[in-house]
């Protein structure tokens, strides 16, 4: 008798400490420049549990059931089929989605828990992304099984509810060609809880239609709504972004050379009439002495102390671990097709009238109108030209670096160390 009250008393406790609460992330797009588009899909990365999963359009919402108070919080998914929405369900009528990434025949089954076989359909269908709807006429738990090719994959679903049959049934609602955007990925779960931080990776297509992405960071609770801001360019497969210094960086991947997508902003500000010093602190400068300016175009910095007062090529200097500052060669690497234009982000936000005439970022590095601090301590040439320092020396006090001015006028020239340029980080290799 006494161990049956503490059974029982153990059984309580488990069903109040396991008390569901639901996670609901939704998003949408905009171009940079304003127009709404639409998403081609979502990269979710839980950074705390090391897991991710994928969403497809033109299903850009995630519904996510948890326990509080257990650690079974995994939601097993790949890239054939997602998880079963929303599950329980209350209606008999559940969704699930489906990526093919090519064509061929799609099984579908459907089993109760003693191993009967309740429906099976065959379908043939394109590459792309399919979304249908599963109808449960009575109460109970059954597995939902999807094969493709070499591919299978078993979700448990219940359903406390009855549709208006006693019918079983898969119906096909929407589905789509894929596009070359999406990241092929084998996912073995996804897991949540409450205080993790996520990142958000939107990939659309812009209004130029050219492949484009945004990264967002979040620590949800129970519902969010997140709007991504497509910048041309696509993050590297590996490393989407780097958080740096308190910031996220994204990166984007360019002739298989991974760089970050913003110009770096790290250090303290110190006046433009002031010189950069071995001092242990990283030091930068803000245009006209406005820490907005940094926010906005990143920071400046004198050679030295972008080196780290290294003067090795290629060293990490002021860039976070596995980073480096570039060479003359991998800035060679972006223009040697003639075609900088393709680096300077397109519009006229950040460059002055004439001064962008045909950038339109289609390599996705996405160059600003930073202008730069003359080694006469006056800042110079904001919005009309972007001068960012390589780690490759000429002589003693000059140094290699790379231009972006008026309209064609991209080069790589040579430049004072201490003249104030902005700082990329490339990947090492």
């Amino acid at each position: 008798m006494k161990k049956k009250i503490i059974l029982t008393l153990l059984c309580i406790a488990t069903l109040f400490l396991q008390a569901q609460q639901s996670l609901t992330l939704s998003f949408e797009a905009r171009h940079y420049q304003g127009q709404d588009i639409g998403l081609d899909s979502i990269l979710i990365k839980n950074i705390n549990r090391n897991c991710d999963t994928m969403l497809y359009a033109p299903d850009t919402v995630l519904y996510y059931n948890f326990y509080v108070g257990t650690d079974d919080n995994t939601i097993h998914e790949n890239s054939l089929v997602s998880k079963v929405y929303p599950n329980p369900a209350g209606n008999g009528h559940s969704y699930f989605n489906v990526h093919l990434n090519k064509q061929g025949t799609l099984i579908l089954e459907l089993f109760d828990l003693m191993g009967r076989k309740l429906l099976s359909q065959n379908k043939w269908l394109s590459g792309g992304n399919y979304k249908f709807q599963l109808t449960l006429g009575r109460q109970g738990s059954y597995i939902l099984k999807a094969a493709f090719g070499n591919e299978c994959r078993s979700l448990k679903i219940i359903n406390k509810g009855s549709s208006n049959s006693e019918a079983f049934d898969i119906n096909l609602v929407s589905g789509h060609l894929a596009s070359n955007l999406k990241q092929e990925k084998t996912l073995g779960g996804f897991w949540y809880e409450p205080g993790d931080t996520l990142w958000y990776v939107g990939y659309a297509k812009t209004p130029y239609d050219i492949a484009g992405s945004d990264v967002l960071e979040g620590v949800p609770i129970i519902k969010e709504h997140r709007r991504f801001y497509i910048v041309e360019g696509l993050p590297c497969p590996d490393n989407v972004a780097v958080k740096y210094a308190g910031h996220l960086y994204p990166t984007v991947e360019i002739y298989g050379n991974c760089w970050f997508k913003e110009n770096l902003n790290v250090g303290t500000m110190i006046i433009g009439d002031s010189t950069m010093s071995d001092n242990g602190i990283i030091e930068k400068y803000c245009y006209d002495n406005d820490t907005l300016n940094c926010a906005e175009y990143g920071g400046l910095y004198q050679w030295h102390e972008l080196m780290n007062y290294q003067e090795e090529e290629a060293t990490q200097g002021i860039c976070p671990q596995g980073w480096h500052i570039p060479t003359k060669v991998e800035y060679f690497t972006l223009i040697e097709d003639f075609d900088g234009l393709g680096c300077k982000e397109r519009g006229s936000e950040h460059w002055s009238p004439g001064f962008n005439v045909g950038g339109d970022n289609k390599k996705g590095l996405t160059v600003l109108g930073a202008g730069y601090r003359q080694n006469t301590t006056k800042f110079e040439q904001l919005t009309t030209n972007s001068v960012f320092h390589s780690s490759t020396k000429l002589t003693y006090d000059w140094v290699w670096y790379l231009s972006f001015g008026q309209n064609n006028q991209i080069f790589l020239g040579s430049t004072l160390k201490n003249v104030g340029n902005s700082v990329r980080c490339i990947k090492n290799y």
